[in-house]
């Protein structure tokens, strides 16, 4: 079969041109790990180039424990437990590797800092100090510690209130949540939830609090700060992992106990009144669990099983176990990467394991060093999934989403008559050839057009591809700029730079009921040769309509819109005209028109849009 003339998903790209040079190899720019350890009372960062397999140690104090990375000032934190201290690496891309991780700056903070946490607005970090009840406040700009909070007894976990205006502390030895005010940074109050509370997780207005000790999730309604229901567990939960989004999504427990070896999936009701939070399953992963790792789109999940060597991977629609991947040693902790892989430690044998999570294999394993390992932060420069656009093309835009080595992307531009037209490409990231750091992304393809699919007045019409119209690479070496290459049949050239496009000044805040909903391209399965994609900042979502017009030439369409509930979302529908064609040319955008409106609801059987004359329901696109 042509796969030119069919379309099997949304889109279906034709057959792909790499322009590639030989000896390359299909993987995508590798993150840079970021590995805590320890050896006789020292604690070390172990950095690894994953590109080029090089490493380098730095001494960090007495203890070494992960933290977050500050993507605004480029630096990665780690908490030394045992010195009271916070170790902040320079972690700027571009510069040489045997400097990349350099100590940037020594904060003290409190006793005993457990965790570092990011500010709502990400210009700060929170560390839990359990020694002392204390969060010390450290300014990313200088930093410094600029505030001291007093809290509930030994704080560990802070996540933000689904209203932006709070945080919320886990307090493991009060039997506490307290309440922090994001104005005043100041504790007003504490809600009892049960013994040894410790991971959080913010669900619409729910807060569940994992009870360590108390086995048991404690469920909080925020708009009251009561807790609303208890669910008892058979095993010590201690970190949550949010495996699907709808009404009622489903959240994987990890137990970390002595001797726990279940992993048990709870669901909760976000639209009730009430919660109707209930307890799933628990799935036997035939030893000690101790993290969790998910696949890019949530339906697989990779459970580090210490005392059996192996990462268990889990089916997550049906919870069944379908693989078990031997690794050695005690698997400790494992996290997914940005550039597609997994990433496990394991004591013992003090090694570093990458693995692929499409084709459950182990890709290479890393020596420590002799050293004993923690926990990972892997610090990527590759792109993120999202709107992109040209500064210098006005009304254009890219919509790129990336999964593991896979990228689906379309550019939004215009016909030489002004009238609105997208186009299509996608396949296997290409780059790069081992040894070499840089680009960190490299994609060639086609860009295709599709004829006489659905139109926004009707959900008829037999998608077809029409033809290529331009050959197309894209190329970056940093996470905010791609570079863009085009090449028409007809010889026409064209190349231009194009950024993350700010919906809102800065991409605004992070809130917690929105975060979760990461830029995706969707699909209605009964409509194919239409493609839905959606980028939201903050409470603002900015969406794309790829569909086709009544005389079935492609057409797209676009509404931005905010909303106080991620469950439902309402745009006007916008079409523009006149703007720059695929190679640039062209006047600036001339006009824009309300053609109609549109909304869109998140229920428990998934998500379902209303578009003029009908409604449908949304698939995430699966590629």
């Amino acid at each position: 079969m042509d796969s030119k003339k069919t379309l099997a998903a949304w889109l279906l790209v034709p057959t792909l041109a790499f322009w590639g040079a030989a000896g390359t190899v299909n993987a995508q720019g590798r993150d840079i790990l970021l590995q805590a350890a320890s050896k006789s009372g020292k604690g070390y960062v172990v950095a690894i180039d994953n590109a080029t397999g090089a490493t380098r140690e730095i001494e960090v104090g007495k203890s070494a424990s992960a933290g977050p990375v500050d993507r605004r000032y480029s630096q990665t934190y780690f908490t030394d437990y045992d010195d009271g201290k916070v170790i902040v690496l320079d972690t700027a891309f571009g510069q040489d590797f045997a400097k990349f991780a350099s100590v940037k700056a020594t904060v003290t903070v409190g006793k005993q800092p457990w965790s570092v946490w990011p500010s709502l607005d990400q210009e700060k970090f929170l560390v839990t100090n359990e020694g002392d009840a204390t969060i010390s406040v450290i300014e990313g700009k200088t930093a410094t510690v600029t505030q001291t909070i007093s809290t509930c007894s030994t704080p560990r976990w802070i996540v933000y209130g689904n209203d932006a205006s709070r945080y919320f502390v886990s307090c493991y030895g009060s039997g506490t949540v307290g309440i922090i005010d994001a104005a005043t940074m100041t504790m007003t109050s504490e809600i009892a939830v049960g013994k040894g509370p410790e991971a959080m997780i913010t669900l619409g207005k729910f807060l569940l609090v994992a009870n360590q000790t108390g086995k048991e999730i404690a469920v909080i309604d925020t708009t009251t700060n009561k807790v609303v229901k208890t669910l008892p567990l058979s095993i010590s939960p201690y970190r949550f992992r949010l495996s699907n989004l709808s009404v009622k999504p489903t959240v994987l427990v990890l137990g970390n106990g002595t001797g726990d070896k279940k992993i048990a999936y709870v669901q909760i009701d976000q639209s009730e009144a009430d919660s109707a939070a209930t307890v799933v399953r628990e799935i036997d992963v035939g030893g000690t669990s101790r993290q969790i790792a998910l696949s890019s789109n949530r339906e697989k999940a990779f459970v580090a099983v210490y005392d059996a060597g192996s990462i268990v991977v889990l089916n997550n629609l049906t919870g069944a176990m379908t693989n078990n991947i031997l690794i050695g040693g005690n698997p400790r902790s494992i996290v997914a990467g940005n550039d597609g892989f997994l990433y496990a430690t394991s004591r013992t044998t003090n090694t570093m394991t990458v693995i692929d999570p499409e084709n459950e294999t182990v890709v290479k394993t890393y020596p420590l060093t002799d050293r004993t390992a923690g926990n990972t932060t892997t610090v990527s420069p590759m792109p993120a999934s999202g709107l992109w656009y040209s500064p210098h093309l006005s009304g254009t835009a890219y919509a790129i989403q990336i999964a593991g080595r896979n990228i689906h992307l379309a550019t939004f531009v215009y016909r030489a008559d002004g009238s609105p037209v997208w186009y299509v490409a996608g396949g296997r990231l290409s780059t790069l050839a081992e040894g070499t750091s840089t680009p960190v992304l490299e994609f060639s393809g086609t860009l295709a057009e599709y004829k006489n699919g659905p139109t926004l007045a009707s959900g008829t019409g037999q998608a077809a591809w029409l033809g290529d119209v331009a050959k197309i690479r894209l190329s970056a070496a940093t996470a905010n700029q791609v570079n863009v290459w085009l090449e028409t049949p007809s010889g026409g050239t064209n190349s231009t730079t194009i950024k993350p496009y700010e919906i809102i000044p800065g991409g605004g805040e992070a809130v917690p009921e929105f975060a979760s909903y990461t830029p995706l391209w969707t699909w209605v399965q009964a409509e194919p040769g239409t493609g839905y994609f959606a980028d939201t900042q903050g409470r603002t979502t900015f969406t794309v309509y790829a569909m086709y017009d009544a005389s079935g030439r492609a057409t797209w369409y676009y509404g931005v819109a905010s909303s106080d509930s991620a469950l439902s979302l309402a745009q006007p529908l916008m079409q523009a005209s006149g703007g720059p064609t695929v190679l640039g040319l062209s006047s600036p955008l001339q006009a824009t028109e309300q053609v109609g409106n549109v909304s869109l609801v998140r229920g428990q059987n998934g998500s379902y849009m209303t578009l003029p004359g009908r409604t449908v329901r949304l698939s995430g696109f699966r590629f």
